[in-house]
């Protein structure tokens, strides 16, 4: 991470379940420390509501929770990680927010699901407390978002959801937009042990992709994360490799043409790799989801 912060990147994206926002925090302190960010207020983080603490009166406390791992008075984007609501397993002594989430005698998760407009409620309170500053969605469908959109106080400024030619989602992606709602791509270059095709095919190894990055001189996850940014799309690659975190960063100094970007946007199949086929049992599982060949 603070290979990261040295190179350039203004944003980390973090969250309770992925276990290192004290690891972020101390990045953060460090950079200050030695004079790479002047500042708190020279990053930009993002942190996620933990699916198992959708209880109402469980959020300001796991918002909290967050703010003293990472040592930070406040947090810039906080967004619900994921519709559904599960049922958390019970802490151990002195742990009031355990990482797991409890499962039946037959190991099928137990859901724990409450109104959505309820648990934005609270994030809503959280911007009122000064806790975070702006908050979010993830893994919402169009509809879930226009619930948000229709019961809310303060506007959701962004939805981060799965996101690459493969996935495309051009109506999801424009009625954001259309919306004031920015947009966020994870897993902007597939997932290599998600992503594949008919052929056993990756992404990054699409012919397509590979002759535009030949043409522009760049590599195949420069072409996949420059084409998002021309769409308008924010994205957050992901590597703990120094090389790569520089290779990420280097794209803006090259345009895709128009044409590129017609090709890559015929790659859409759509192949969803993050389907939480799990989840479906969830009133809250996004239900636009459905239709897509993955679930067929």
């Amino acid at each position: 991470m603070k290979h990261a912060i040295k190179t350039g990147y203004k944003l980390l994206d973090t969250a309770f379940i992925y276990k290192n926002e004290t690891e972020v925090g101390q990045a953060i302190a460090e950079s200050v420390e030695e004079g790479v960010l002047k500042s708190r207020e020279d990053i930009f983080v993002t942190s996620k509501l933990h699916s198992g603490f959708h209880k109402p009166s469980k959020i300001l406390p796991a918002i909290r929770h967050s703010l003293n791992l990472m040592n930070s008075e406040y947090i810039d984007l906080y967004i619900i990680h994921a519709p559904w609501g599960m049922k958390p397993t019970e802490a151990e002594s002195g742990a009031d927010f355990p990482f797991t989430t409890a499962t039946d005698e037959t190991g099928n998760d137990i859901f724990d699901d409450y109104e959505l407009v309820d648990v934005w409620a609270q994030l809503e309170k959280a911007v009122d407390e000064g806790l975070v500053r702006h908050i979010g969605l993830s893994n919402f469908d169009d509809d879930q978002v226009r619930l948000i959109l229709s019961n809310c106080r303060i506007k959701p400024v962004n939805n981060q959801i799965e996101l690459h030619p493969w996935l495309d989602q051009p109506d999801s992606v424009q009625f954001l937009l259309d919306n004031d709602i920015s947009v966020t791509s994870f897993m902007s270059l597939g997932r290599i042990e998600r992503t594949l095709d008919s052929k056993g095919k990756t992404l990054v190894d699409d012919a397509i992709v590979l002759e535009i990055a030949n043409n522009h001189g760049k590599s195949p996850a420069q072409v996949l994360l420059r084409y998002q940014l021309q769409r308008g799309v924010l994205v957050i690659p992901k590597s703990a490799t120094p090389s790569r975190i520089e290779e990420n960063a280097n794209i803006f100094d090259f345009s895709l043409s128009e044409n590129d970007v017609l090709e890559i946007s015929k790659l859409n199949k759509p192949l969803r790799s993050c389907h939480f086929k799990d989840r479906r049992p969830s009133k809250n599982f996004p239900k636009l989801w459905l239709s897509e060949p993955v679930y067929q």
